[in-house]
């Protein structure tokens, strides 16, 4: 689609210069209005699509309203049980950068690089309110819908919390040296959590507006989310990565790995306990914050992923991002029964002398370890960069070990799930592995026409 091409490099390259700007008025406008509707299905069967006209920055979602935003100003509401668009709110001059819905679906809120903040109501499709007082881009929005409070994060450093009957400031909370990239507010009226390029995650106190916690990363925070009960908090980084906080002993619970890109949106269950992340790697990864385990990774988008929201039972996930697509996930719908499953074709399988665990090497790059039994998934091993050509397991020692077209041979631990090592000796794909009858030695073929022996205890 020309125009939906066109769309998108005016977005990538910003849409600042007046030139890019007429291009788009000129390209673009004409079809802005309405909202276009497409319906499909994922590679995934569990995943539905709707197709947007513009690069998707943030999601919200509340019962069966949806609501996307993104370049060019655009905000678009849909109905998920139909499919349908129901609107197109017209108003903000610049790219949506955040969302925020009421639980009831009655208002939004949105904030862009206009440095204003919107609040609509969704029943007249209306603009009731503009919320002025920000002096550079609004990057992030979080509502209280009880207390009739929008909580801000601006590029101008600050938070600020406005009287949304009003339009009123209540309360301007610095302490960021640099810009806030996302906020959140719990559901019971003690904590508002915030993140920002200055590597911090702050925990702020509701009441006061005092600033109770902050924890530094080693790089840009971009998300994150606090649960109902204020109890976690959880960010995704640009290092890819998930860390869980507890606002009880202020200290990082857990990391979780998985993500190959940045980590730009993070979302809860009601409960607290799922969570599910998005980034630059274009996959979805539904997580376990109790046990730090990756239940799902979710795959469909074909350009990085800007957006992502859970449900309150933690059953439907939301994503968007800059394929221009927003994707509906039905979580733990991989297969039939509920198992998860590979996303692509196996290619290969091994099973320990026991007949108690099998693993399972597959082109979408990943090694999963099953309990033959139970059938159930132990582990999703994932490092390798390539198709999984081969798999051993050697049950005494508790080892996994995988080769890939990526060169590399990788070691895990069968009861941890974690990668021992990883090593790229070979020049070629990695085509045959076996392991010694003691578990002492590992033997890799490749078709750089060598052979490699490795100690499995050292690499």
């Amino acid at each position: 689609n020309p125009n939906q091409l066109a769309s998108q490099l005016c977005a990538r390259l910003g849409c600042n210069h007046p030139i890019l700007r007429d291009l788009e008025s000129k390209v673009v406008g004409a079809w802005l209005m309405p909202a276009s509707k497409s319906l499909g299905f994922s590679p995934s069967a569990a995943s539905r699509v709707f197709e947007s006209h513009f690069w998707i920055n943030a999601l919200c979602m509340a019962g069966n309203i949806a609501a996307c935003g993104g370049t060019s100003g655009g905000l678009d509401v849909w109905n998920m049980e139909t499919g349908e668009p129901l609107m197109s709110l017209v108003g903000h001059s610049a790219t949506v950068e955040a969302l925020a819905i009421d639980p009831a679906g009655k208002f939004l809120v949105s904030s862009a690089r206009d440095c204003a903040i919107r609040v609509w109501s969704l029943d007249s499709g209306q603009c009731t309110k503009i919320l002025e007082g920000h002096d550079d881009w609004v990057r992030a929005v979080a509502l209280d819908s009880s207390a009739m409070e929008v909580i801000s994060g601006s590029d101008d450093n600050h938070l600020i919390v406005w009287d949304m009957q009003t339009g009123e400031k209540k309360a301007t909370l610095k302490g960021h040296e640099d810009w806030v990239f996302a906020v959140a507010v719990d559901e019971v009226g003690k904590f508002i959590v915030s993140g920002s390029r200055d590597h911090t995650v702050r925990l702020w106190d509701r009441a006061s507006g005092q600033c109770i916690k902050s924890w530094t990363r080693a790089d840009e925070v971009n998300s994150v989310a606090i649960d109902p009960s204020g109890a976690r908090v959880v960010s995704g980084t640009d290092e890819g990565l998930v860390q869980v906080f507890s606002t009880s002993t202020l200290e990082c619970e857990r990391v979780l790995s998985g993500h190959s890109g940045f980590v730009k949106g993070v979302s809860l269950d009601q409960t607290g306990k799922i969570c599910a992340s998005a980034g630059h790697d274009e996959t979805v990864r539904i997580w376990d914050l109790d046990t730090g385990k990756c239940l799902e990774v979710l795959h469909g988008h074909v350009d990085d992923i800007n957006a992502v929201v859970l449900s309150p039972d933690g059953k439907v996930a939301m994503s968007g991002g800059e394929d221009n697509a927003m994707r509906l996930w039905n979580i733990g719908a991989a297969t039939s029964d509920g198992r998860p499953q590979h996303l692509r074709e196996v290619r290969c399988v091994a099973v320990t002398p026991d007949g108690r665990l099998a693993a399972s090497g597959s082109a979408d790059h990943t090694v999963r370890l099953w309990d033959c039994e139970s059938g159930e998934c132990l582990w999703l091993l994932e490092g390798h960069e390539g198709i999984v050509k081969r798999v051993a397991v050697h049950g005494g020692k508790g080892l996994v070990a995988s080769g890939s077209v990526d060169n590399s041979v990788c070691i895990w631990n069968s009861s941890t799930g974690e990668k021992l090592y990883q090593k790229r000796k070979h020049s070629d794909w990695v085509r045959a592995l076996a392991f010694s009858t003691s578990g002492d030695i590992l033997a890799s073929g490749s078709d750089d026409c060598t052979a490699i022996l490795y100690d499995t205890a050292s690499g």
